[in-house]
């Protein structure tokens, strides 16, 4: 082989037609030639995998620092095991999360419930203050002065109404 090949690249036509499809997967920039570097990062890659682990480098620039946190010592590469973890751990996060936002958004109903309860209440206090008042430890009606009298609870059904015995 000569250097302006090596430079160029050589073309996938002229490998096994069974390797050809994972060769043009390897192809970058899609002009049917593969080069030697292409060939060496795709041996690093399938070392790296048969091993249980994957180059930093070969990710996103922007993920690199954040996926050398899960295994500083490992020289550049991470391991398989580690990024399952990293995404167990994230699942379980997300998922105590949505407990979080239901938990709270159900305290946050019950409490507008009580309030307006409480606010009901006072209203009803309030409006009822207005109709009676209390002298000498009697209820008594605020228009007439009379006592204040309730109806007996003790009712029965007679021809189909119901009155009180």
């Amino acid at each position: 082989m000569n250097e302006e090949t090596q430079s160029q690249g050589i073309p996938i036509a002229n490998f096994s037609p069974d390797i050809q499809g994972d060769l043009y997967l390897l192809c970058t920039n899609k002009d049917g030639l593969i080069t030697t570097k292409q060939l060496e990062v795709a041996m690093q890659c399938m070392t790296n995998y048969e091993q249980g682990r994957i180059a930093i480098t070969s990710m996103d620039p922007k993920l690199q620092s954040k996926i050398e946190v899960l295994e500083p010592d490992q020289e550049g590469y991470v391991s398989f095991g580690k990024i399952e973890e990293a995404l167990m751990a994230l699942i379980d996060q997300k998922q105590r999360s949505r407990y979080s936002t239901f938990f709270w958004t159900a305290l946050t109903v019950a409490g507008i419930i009580l309030l307006a309860s409480v606010f009901g209440l006072l209203y009803l206090v309030v409006d009822l203050h207005k109709d009676m008042q209390s002298m000498n430890g009697v209820l008594t009606d605020r228009a007439t002065g009379l006592p204040m009298q309730t109806a007996s609870t003790d009712l029965t059904v007679k021809n189909g109404v119901i009155v009180s015995k």
